[in-house]
């Protein structure tokens, strides 16, 4: 029976595809900047990267040459790894909060509250566990979500050892002496060399930081790629983040921080994506922390992806 049925599945994903793909390229024929797209999961039925690729162009075509406002949900995260052309996007994601309960981090809730940045992550296991899947099973998934990530984060330190190696070898890492430490901590201009460094390191090239006054614009080498920040607020706490938007995260920060944003600067990373980015910035957050800043942004040194600020 089982055997008879799965011809019937297959036919149906080609069908649910077939008209997915229809709909598309009557959206992408018709709209024009008067119209209204809303855009759901597109290519959620076919290989993932293919799909991301499909996914990514359609989104491309609709935002720079219809011109038209939108909406596009997607899980696809290789969109966000992918070079298109991004100034007409604006990167918005679904916020969560720690929710009741033990068991692991995966223990959030949604806060059905849109804000700016990307979310790699999603409430999967809460799903499962809400809707009557087996609590070892959820457990055993988490477990291995962990071993996953713990997987992943290896494989892009081994990736840019490759760079470094391509580069000419391994750099001797100079720590600061204690008191060059002592002088320096509370520098914005220290913080600003050790995001330089780090990024250098995992480059295998010299890694330029572009400081941003109040006001101003990022230059456009930098829209598309990848970026490492770090500012320092009034209060003189420090914040290290990541993103591929560096314009709309700059123009965020300015706005919404209460405390007031006094100085920002930013590492572009031409190769690598956002898994180096996000190297770099772990190794920020954690080299910045252990010298003594006063940061905000600790947390993240702990690998929690949901949601990047």
């Amino acid at each position: 029976a089982r055997m008879r049925f799965l011809p019937s599945l297959l036919m149906l994903s080609s069908l649910l595809q077939k008209v997915e793909m229809s709909d598309a390229r009557a959206i992408v024929r018709d709209a024009s900047a008067d119209s209204l797209v809303f855009v759901d999961e597109l290519c959620k039925g076919t290989e993932a990267k293919a799909g991301a690729c499909i996914a990514a162009a359609t989104l491309e075509r609709l935002a720079s040459h219809n011109g038209c406002l939108g909406l596009f949900a997607t899980h696809l995260h290789d969109i966000l790894e992918l070079p298109i052309e991004r100034s007409a996007l604006e990167l918005m994601r679904m916020e969560t909060e720690p929710g009741d309960g033990e068991g692991g981090k995966w223990r959030r809730r949604a806060t059905w509250k849109i804000g700016h940045g990307v979310c790699t992550e999603s409430l999967a296991f809460q799903v499962a566990e809400k809707y009557g899947i087996p609590d070892e099973i959820v457990q055993r998934a988490y477990a291995l979500s962990l071993g996953l990530e713990q997987a992943n984060a290896r494989s892009t330190e081994v990736e840019a050892a490759k760079i470094n190696g391509a580069a000419g070898g391994q750099e001797e890492v100079v720590e600061p002496s204690e008191e060059e430490e002592q002088e320096e901590v509370l520098s914005f201009d220290r913080g600003v060399q050790v995001l330089a460094g780090l990024a250098s390191e995992a480059l295998g090239e010299d890694a330029e930081a572009i400081r941003l006054q109040r006001g101003a614009h990022p230059p456009p080498s930098a829209i598309g790629y990848s970026c490492v920040y770090v500012y320092r607020l009034s209060d003189d706490t420090y914040y290290v983040g990541e993103t591929d938007n560096i314009a709309q995260r700059f123009s965020a920060h300015q706005s919404t921080r209460k405390s007031g944003l006094t100085d920002f600067a930013f590492v572009k990373l031409p190769k690598g994506g956002k898994s180096v980015g996000r190297l770099v910035e772990t190794q920020a957050i954690r080299r910045m922390a252990g010298m003594g800043f006063d940061l905000i942004s600790e947390a993240d040194g702990m690998h929690s992806n949901f949601g990047v600020r």
